[in-house]
């Protein structure tokens, strides 16, 4: 009986001290995803809804996150750069964030007045640019031109942008790969340009850049010099990778191809993986055209090995009446076809 009774004074203390933690007992921060702000130095109740414990949410919104950007300008805060500035701060507790992922911060060129919209404070702001947008504009252009194609289609994640954007950029263009690779996860500097191309500013950038391109395929295993019909290829996407050269998506144009090595179904065909298809396969009697005195003469003999359309081989002519056997050297024009070559002297 005496263990029954602790068990339930020890589940009834339990049941107390839960009911008496707060359910978060940390910060909430909410971002906005844009906001005005008169210059300086920009706090963290400018770009945010602080919410918990009253004391712990007045030191954090006080909290400076670093310089406003110039007038006309913007600079991007990310979740990342917060929750860093509240440890090195000393700001206690976890921390919770809702809302936008990173907030964009413009200055005020002019007070809008209380009660006013400060999203639309004047025409300078309204304009403003959209890094987004400008950044992966510039990747799809970078991308394009570095593997001279056109069929790509490219997908820029911007995790975090490093700078200011002036508020006249027009265009932005890649300037350097720092690290990593593209496509890829990189960080990369970049320029930004105005409507005549005149450099503004330079800015660095962390981004994701997935890029996929139409390619070939084989629906089944081809071996070595095996000739492929339109049935063995199929065209796919796949993702577009360093160093890798895709044949182009072109059905009719590798038709009759043969394989240079065994190939592999569903995998994407690269450069040196099709040759031209065998014209002429060693043993096999082959037709003869053979220019003499101004005569073309036509007969048969046999291929002394493999060969494709403009391969040099040996063939053996045949004398039935004489049983003798020369051969000479000869060029295939085509299939089971060949040209005996002229040698000087003979």
């Amino acid at each position: 009986m005496n263990k029954i009774w602790q068990v339930k004074a020890l589940s009834m203390a339990l049941l107390l001290w839960v009911v008496a933690i707060p359910a978060w007992a940390g910060l909430t921060v909410e971002l906005r995803e844009t906001v005005y702000v008169p210059g300086g130095y920009v706090q963290l109740y400018e770009v945010a809804t602080v919410r918990g414990d009253t004391e712990l949410r007045t030191e954090a919104g006080r909290m400076y996150l670093g310089p406003a950007p110039e007038r006309g300008g913007l600079r991007l805060i990310t979740r990342k750069e917060i929750r860093e500035r509240l440890e090195e701060t000393g700001i206690p507790g976890p921390v919770q964030f809702a809302g936008a992922m990173r907030v964009s911060v413009h200055t005020r060129e002019e007070d809008p007045g209380a009660g006013g919209d400060v999203s639309a404070a004047s025409p300078t702001q309204a304009a403003l640019p959209d890094p987004d947008a400008l950044i992966k504009d510039a990747f799809t252009r970078h991308v394009k031109k570095h593997y001279a194609r056109t069929d790509i289609r490219l997908a820029t994640t911007v995790d975090r942008i490093e700078g200011d954007l002036p508020a006249a950029s027009e265009c932005v263009k890649v300037v350097e790969i720092l690290s990593g690779r593209i496509p890829g996860r990189a960080r990369v500097r970049l320029q930004a340009a105005g409507a005549d191309g005149r450099a503004l500013a330079m800015f660095e950038a962390q981004v994701l850049v997935t890029a996929h391109v139409p390619v070939l395929m084989v629906r089944r295993p081809i071996k070595t010099n095996e000739m492929l019909s339109k049935d063995d290829l199929m065209v796919r996407r796949a993702s577009l990778r360093q160093n890798v050269v895709y044949l182009p998506a072109d059905l009719s144009r590798f038709v009759g191809k043969a394989a240079a090595k065994p190939l592999r179904g569903n995998v994407p065909l690269q450069l040196g993986d099709l040759t031209e298809a065998l014209a002429v396969r060693k043993g096999q009697f082959v037709k003869v055209d053979t220019l003499a005195g101004g005569f073309r003469i036509r007969t048969h003999a046999r291929a002394g090995k493999d060969a494709r359309v403009g391969d040099l081989l040996m063939v053996e002519n045949l004398n039935p009446k004489q049983c003798t056997r020369k051969s000479f050297p000869a060029r295939v024009t085509g299939t089971n076809q060949v040209e005996v070559l002229q040698i000087k002297g003979r």
